[in-house]
């Protein structure tokens, strides 16, 4: 029961700063409760294995360091062997091999023999056959926004495919956890509580995501207006209020609580089949004493 009581206080005093805090962010009372009502099952599990364990011991020594070695191996030596055998099988990448993979994409091109320059170069060529004109000063756009905004493509491109593998091990590391959780009510717990909270991986991945799009829009809007409306050499141009009025501003929106508990319904899953054993546990030990 102090537990109880000690939890609802916690979770009942962080609502009410979060709540007062200006500029914080988006407030989810639901995802505040269901958080709370997490850790309570969590709690519960480990109030249900310590009168189990406190009913087969001899004497309260004894029931102390079997449920200290429990604690140690549920909550450190579980999570970091979960940890360790996932990034084994598959491991990220170091920042270095991020970096020199990508660089060697901008070198030597997506398929490994087209480097961007040579993409430039037959770019320029296709435009002035398009246009039918000899020189790029004769075409009715400044070449050098449109080429600027084909390079800032084709350098996404190369960034969203190293993200996408990125992404692919995170969900192959995801499988891994899932699979693993059931060794401890810890694990369950962990990954509920970080989604529920927007700190996952998960949560990251969207927001960058969002955040990339955005960039990516208001990248093109400048190089576009550039082009439209400057002369080919004339890097003296400079945009009106106008245009930074008609692009729009950064918007976020993050997943929703329900579509959250349905992608980590394996965890939730989890967590009640520890609270339904050891409930049934408990049960055993009352009927037998």
């Amino acid at each position: 029961m102090p537990i109880f009581f000690i939890n609802t206080f916690l979770f009942a005093l962080a609502a009410f700063l979060i709540d007062s805090l200006q500029d914080f962010g988006k407030f989810s009372p639901g995802a505040l409760l269901m958080l709370y009502a997490v850790y309570l099952l969590y709690f519960a599990v480990f109030c249900n294995l310590t009168l189990i364990v406190s009913a087969l011991s001899k004497n309260s020594s004894i029931a102390l360091v079997i449920l200290l070695g429990i604690w140690m191996l549920s909550c450190l030596g579980a999570p970091k062997a979960a940890a360790n055998f996932a990034d084994a099988l598959y491991p990220y990448p170091s920042r270095q091999e991020f970096l020199a993979e990508v660089n060697k994409d901008k070198e030597k091109g997506l398929n490994g023999h087209n480097p961007w320059s040579k993409e430039a170069q037959q770019l320029e060529k296709e435009v002035l056959k398009k246009y039918k004109v000899d020189s790029l000063s004769q075409l009715p756009f400044n070449f050098d926004g449109y080429l600027m905004q084909k390079g800032e493509e084709h350098e996404a491109e190369i960034f969203f495919k190293h993200y996408a593998l990125l992404k692919a091990q995170y969900q192959n590391q995801s499988t891994i956890y899932r699979a693993l959780a059931w060794v401890s009510p810890f694990l369950p717990t962990r990954f509920l509580s970080m989604a529920i909270a927007h700190t996952d991986y998960q949560a990251h991945w969207n927001f960058a995501d969002a955040a990339e799009k955005y960039r990516v829009a208001l990248q093109k809007a400048l190089n576009d207006n550039f082009a439209e409306n400057s002369k080919y050499g004339d890097w003296e141009y400079q945009a009106d209020k106008s245009l930074w009025k008609s692009i729009p501003k950064f918007s976020y929106e993050p997943p929703s609580l329900g579509f959250i508990l349905q992608e980590n319904l394996s965890n939730l899953i989890v967590l009640l089949f520890w609270l339904g054993v050891s409930f049934a546990g408990l049960y055993f030990i009352s009927q037998k004493l």
